[in-house]
């Protein structure tokens, strides 16, 4: 015990980089042994998240375990799917809108533990009434704004070499970051700072990384807002789960909420049995415009809950239709970032910038510029990693058309 707080030491402890024997040294220096305050974690599906402090106080991070109360046959599901989640989040969190991942490791009884940034932020659900100015329904161009927040993440990630599908999308797991624009500048803005959590049911649906699972569970979502093969446990299609497609579903719910008050079958998925079987064959109540301008939102909205994938519109498509309702202008407010005397300044200071430095809180004291320089440096080993992989591909597709080449003219007689 450190004063009132826990020792959680972690073993086995893997990066989601590949680092120098000095930098995989300062990263178990840091983050092995974890300070756990005394209150209780927020419970999800399968897993509890701790708001800790690394080792040396110099970060303020996640915790993300299974969780204890689980029945056996559960048990090891939990510990696999947050395996797989490490995994994931070690390919997404480079880019924006992502929480930071520090390393996954094992308590000294084997119980796994993800380790990651701690998002300063509120969830959409805790955030509606700011949003909606106290009234039930939001405005359309916040709507919008919010909508367009969210594609531009998910379009993001079609920069990966593999296609991510966050399959979860909820109030929930929405938050609004608000550690360097006041959550009020982005309200009157329309220019919302989002990072999308839980990644207990992404999917890459083509994951090529050192540290692997296998999990074929059945991973659920939120059935408010999850499209209806999300929610077919026993006739589940692999290939529909892993559409893009569900994500524009969950999306399209939810800008239907905060649109009209309401899930789109709120009051029928209280009363049915098959949350799938209701949504493949009840249709959603129409939405009403807010204004006659409107119909072309409430249009877009009402596209995403397309029973069939291909009516759904695509990301790209999306944004398109929610452009010109949406809410555009800068915030006003910025908080500055703390320098942590890094080598590294932070980016154009008029764009919110996520670092590993956000992640501490501001009444701590400025952490030393090794400590600043460990997190750069797994992030650079990361895109290193990428880069290096890119070569090597590029080095054997060139060796085998030189091979191809070869045998040809041996056919030929030339050689």
């Amino acid at each position: 015990m450190t004063g009132s707080y826990e020792e959680v030491r972690l073993v086995k402890f893997h990066t989601p980089a590949l680092l120098s024997e000095r930098e995989q040294a300062a990263a178990r220096r840091r983050f092995c042994t974890l300070l756990v305050p005394p209150q209780k974690g927020g419970f999800g599906g399968n897993a509890y998240v701790r708001r800790v402090q690394s080792g040396d106080r110099a970060f303020e991070l996640a915790l993300k375990m299974p969780r204890p109360d689980a029945q056996p046959e559960q048990e090891q599901l939990n510990r696999e799917t947050l395996e797989e989640e490490y995994r994931t989040l070690s390919v997404v969190s480079n880019l924006r809108g992502f929480p930071d991942v520090y390393g996954f490791g094992y308590t000294a009884d084997g119980t796994p533990a993800l380790l990651m940034e701690w998002v300063d932020g509120v969830s959409l659900l805790d955030a509606r009434s700011a949003l909606c100015d106290g009234a039930v329904t939001c405005p359309g161009d916040i709507v919008a704004a919010l909508g367009l927040s969210v594609l531009k993440i998910i379009l993001s990630t079609q920069s990966l070499d593999t296609p991510f599908v966050h399959r979860d999308l909820s109030m929930r797991n929405i938050m609004l970051r608000h550690d360097r624009i006041p959550l009020e500048e982005q309200v009157s803005s329309g220019y919302f700072d989002i990072c999308l959590i839980d990644m207990g049911s992404a999917k890459l649906v083509k994951p090529d990384f050192s540290f692997t699972v296998d999990v074929n569970a059945f991973r659920g979502a939120t059935p408010a807002y999850a499209a209806p093969e999300m929610l077919e446990r026993f006739k589940a299609d692999p290939v529909a789960r892993d559409n893009p497609a569900v994500d524009i579903y969950a999306l399209g719910s939810i800008l239907y909420e905060l649109y009209c008050g309401h899930a789109p079958f709120e009051a029928e998925l209280r009363r049915s049995g098959d949350h799938a079987l209701l949504k493949r064959t009840v249709q959603p109540q129409p939405l009403v415009p807010a204004t006659p301008r409107e119909q072309g939102l409430a249009n877009a909205i009402m596209a995403c809950l397309a029973v069939s994938q291909d009516a759904r519109p695509s990301a790209n498509e999306l944004a398109a239709r929610l452009e010109p309702f949406a809410r555009t202008g800068a915030p006003r407010k910025r908080r500055p970032v703390a320098d942590r005397g890094s080598a590294t300044t932070l980016m154009d200071a008029t764009v919110p910038t996520r670092t590993a430095a956000q992640a501490q809180l501001a009444s701590r004291p400025t952490p030393s510029t090794e400590t600043v320089r460990s997190a750069e440096s797994m992030r650079r080993a990361r895109l290193a990693v990428k880069r290096q992989r890119t070569m090597a591909l590029t080095m054997v597709i060139a060796a085998l058309v030189a091979i191809v080449v070869i045998l040809v003219l041996a056919s030929a007689g030339m050689l």
